[in-house]
């Protein structure tokens, strides 16, 4: 449910360089003796529109 939520309201893009040309995203993995997982990156995280926007906040005051 909460990662429905966030893609439903969230526009999750990659961040942009200098030149406004998306980072490119590797699928790098950070491994330990028990887990893998993968590395760290950035992203953009914005909501979908204003009214998303609205209704996030309004959730948030409830």
């Amino acid at each position: 449910m909460v990662a429905s939520g966030l893609f439903a309201f969230f526009d999750i893009r990659p961040k942009l360089d200098s030149e406004g040309c998306p980072i490119k995203l590797t699928a790098e993995m950070k491994q330990n003796v028990l887990v893998s997982q993968p590395t760290a990156f950035e992203v953009d995280i914005k909501p979908r529109s204003e009214k998303h926007e609205q209704i996030l906040r309004a959730w948030v005051d409830i």
